[in-house]
């Protein structure tokens, strides 16, 4: 009976509580100020306070509350009876009861904390409203980034390392590709030499007209280098030079058709210049695209 007037009294006490404290604001020093910015959040804080004080009187009060339910249960009929099935099943239910009652109330004021309840001050609503903003501006900025990202190398030494690298890819394949012809090749066919074998051939023919240009312009400088510079050495001088060089030409077109024709037109010859061929059109048109990508429009 007592537990139940305890229980009973407890809202009571709160609405009372309540309704003295809104008497007391209304009676207070802020109704009376006029309303500003400052005021009113002196007011917040005032009810923030109010709210403090009613919990914890609220907390006090049910510990009080719990104390004198565990006294009273101690002085409780159970106790002074003997212990008995019927009495031991009575105080079961009776624990049971009470702490269904607990966590019924407990999953009521669940929820209803003073921050849940409790309005947003304008500088909070603000900085989040900042900090919402600058999240948005963030992403878009790393989408936009996103979107104009190329995969395309623009550093000159990449470009020039790839570039190596494609040639001796390119090289490599010819030279896979060359042997596997050969391998394949009928018997009795005569041997030709590799690409890198005709390179060198060519630049050694190259290397050695050259040098003999050179020294048969040195021999003809020296018929008129202690001459007199007069109109007709000089005239002399430049038809020399000039027949040198027609003469130069015309030995190194004909050795490099002698050189090129030596091995004859077989298949595995097609091949190689075939392939030699396909290399310098796919280093120019990829030396094209870079010079391309990299000089600027406009």
């Amino acid at each position: 009976m007592v537990l139940l007037c305890d229980v009973m009294r407890r809202p009571l006490l709160q609405v009372k509580y309540k309704e003295d404290m809104k008497e007391k604001n209304q009676s207070s020093l802020y109704h009376q100020l006029p309303e500003t910015t400052e005021t009113q959040l002196a007011k917040h804080l005032s009810e923030l306070q109010s709210d403090v004080r009613r919990k914890s009187l609220q907390s006090i009060l049910l510990v009080k509350y719990k104390e004198s339910g565990k006294r009273a249960m101690s002085r409780s009929l159970y106790s002074t009876m003997p212990e008995t099935p019927e009495s031991s099943f009575a105080r079961e239910v009776g624990d049971l009861l009470s702490e269904k009652f607990y966590k019924e109330k407990y999953n009521r004021e669940k929820g209803k904390s003073d921050y849940a309840s409790m309005k947003t001050l304008p500088q909070v609503e603000h900085a989040m409203e900042v900090n919402r903003k600058q999240s948005e501006v963030g992403y878009r900025t790393a989408k936009e980034e996103l979107h104009h990202y190329n995969s395309q190398p623009d550093r000159p030494d990449i470009l020039k390392k790839s570039l190596q690298h494609f040639n001796v890819s390119l090289s490599f394949i010819l030279q896979v590709k060359y042997k596997t012809n050969q391998n394949q090749r009928p018997e009795g066919s005569s041997d030709v030499p590799n690409l890198l074998q005709l390179e060198h051939a060519l630049h050694a023919s190259k290397l050695q007209s050259n040098l003999e240009y050179k020294k048969k312009s040195d021999q003809t400088k020296a018929h008129y280098h202690m001459a007199v510079d007069t109109a007709e050495q000089l005239h002399h001088r430049e038809n020399a030079v000039l027949h040198s060089q027609v003469k130069y030409k015309e030995e190194y077109e004909k050795n490099k058709g002698r050189s090129l024709m030596e091995f004859g037109e077989t298949q595995s010859y097609k091949v190689s210049r075939e392939a030699q061929k396909m290399q310098s059109e796919v280093t120019a048109d990829r030396l094209l695209k870079q010079w391309d990508m990299t000089t600027p429009s406009g």
